[in-house]
């Protein structure tokens, strides 16, 4: 009786197969013969495939290996507003409104530029409220829009100015608003009293 690893070997010359409840654990040292001697021809087995140490590690050196990217194009990202040398009469806070657009995966987040240098990440398209506010002069602002695989696209450049009114300068134009006003009382006035002498 042969045995391996203290477990019984069921030999069975007629179909010349070792069957061991223990396969999975085994160790072979070596290759054997064995002689199957109840068999009335008295033949010898030729000697069986070496047989490796289990479980063996897995080897997938010659499987050939390749990826694939269900959305390989980048999103469409815009800088939409102030562009195109827009002016902003204002010392207040500007507001940059921006869109990014993907139909494979959907869009991200985006990262706001302003003259070269990130002033926030969104990841909701809203617009973007620039504080402190922005002085006076040219500025430039980009958008750079990443979608849900990874592709990131940048916009082109918008240019903006921001023009601060000087403070006499506004004071003029509130008090020439203010006197065309009451012109335009006075004129309705006399257009009203008219009517009336007509009637």
């Amino acid at each position: 009786q042969l045995t391996l690893n203290g477990l019984p070997l069921t030999v069975c010359p007629t179909n010349d197969t070792v069957h061991c409840a223990d396969a999975d654990d085994a160790v072979f040292y070596e290759t054997f013969y064995y002689d199957a001697q109840c068999e009335p021809q008295y033949r010898n087995i030729p000697v069986r495939d070496a047989v490796r140490t289990q479980p063996a590690p897995a080897d997938f050196s010659g499987v050939p290996v390749f990826t694939t990217d269900a959305d390989p194009v980048p999103p469409i990202s815009v800088a939409m507003e102030p562009f195109g040398d827009q002016v902003v009469l204002t010392n207040t806070p500007v507001q940059l409104f921006w869109h990014v657009f993907d139909v494979a995966s959907g869009p991200s987040n985006a990262t706001i530029l302003l003259d070269g240098s990130p002033i926030a990440v969104h990841t909701t398209q809203n617009p973007v409220t620039v504080n402190p506010p922005v002085g006076a002069g040219q500025h430039q602002w980009q958008v750079i829009g990443m979608d849900n695989a990874g592709n990131v696209s940048t916009s082109a450049v918008a240019t903006f100015f921001v023009d601060v009114p000087e403070p006499a300068l506004f004071i003029s134009m509130l008090l020439a608003g203010a006197a065309m006003m009451r012109r335009g009382q006075r004129q309705m006035s006399n257009v009203k009293c008219q009517m009336s002498d007509d009637k």
